[in-house]
């Protein structure tokens, strides 16, 4: 599924997905399907969901990355700003 346009002031993690012609929040649109399944799905989906999350990849604390704060030149973070707010259009 593709990624909708990007409200203005909202970051690439918070992209909404288009559906149809009106926009919806991802967690929005989760909450909707579930509820429509029975109970014995809906604990499938749950278990589902917390696999998801506790096989999920842990981030580097920021004073590990701060060796790298300037290695990237300015017109280079500008581009790889835009490719990840492209992503979410």
């Amino acid at each position: 599924m593709r990624h909708g346009g990007n409200l203005s002031g909202q970051s690439a993690s918070e992209c909404i997905l288009r559906i149809g012609t009106r926009q919806m929040d991802v967690r929005q649109e989760i909450t909707k399907q579930v509820d429509k399944l029975p109970s014995d799905m809906q604990e499938q989906v749950l278990r589902f969901a917390t696999s998801l999350s506790a096989s999920a990849p842990v981030g580097e604390h920021g004073a590990r990355l701060r060796q790298f704060s300037s290695s990237l030149d300015p017109v280079s973070a500008r581009q790889m700003m835009r490719a990840i707010d492209e992503e979410c259009h």
